[in-house]
C-alpha cells in the first residue's frame, strides 16, 4: 500500500530481480492478490472491501486525537480480543 503512495520507496530498495517495468510489477502483484482472494473465498472466507477517503487534514486530525487520548490507541484491537471474535477481515 505504501508503495502505491510513495513509489520511490520501492525504487530505492535493493530488491533483487525486480523488473523496472512498473506496469509488469503491478500486474503481477494484482494477480497475486486476486489469487489469494480466490483461494480464501474457495476455503470459506468472505472478503469485504470498502474505500474510505479522508483528506490529509482529516487523517492528521484523527491521528492527533488518538495520540492525545491513550485509551483510544488500539481500542478496536482490544475490543475485538475481549469479545472473543477471532474472525478476520481482509
Amino acid at each position: 500500500m505504501i508503495v502505491r503512495v510513495h513509489p520511490e520507496i520501492l525504487q530505492s530498495e535493493a530488491i533483487p530481480d525486480v523488473q523496472n517495468d512498473d506496469k509488469a510489477i503491478w500486474h503481477d502483484r494484482y494477480r497475486s492478490i486476486t489469487n489469494l482472494e480466490r483461494h480464501l473465498h474457495v476455503n470459506g472466507t468472505r472478503i469485504v472491501k470498502f474505500y474510505l477517503h479522508l483528506s490529509k487534514e482529516e487523517q492528521r486530525t484523527r491521528f492527533l486525537e488518538r495520540i492525545d487520548e491513550p485509551e483510544r490507541i488500539g481500542s478496536s484491537v482490544s475490543r475485538t480480543s475481549r469479545s472473543g471474535n477471532t474472525g478476520s477481515i481482509i
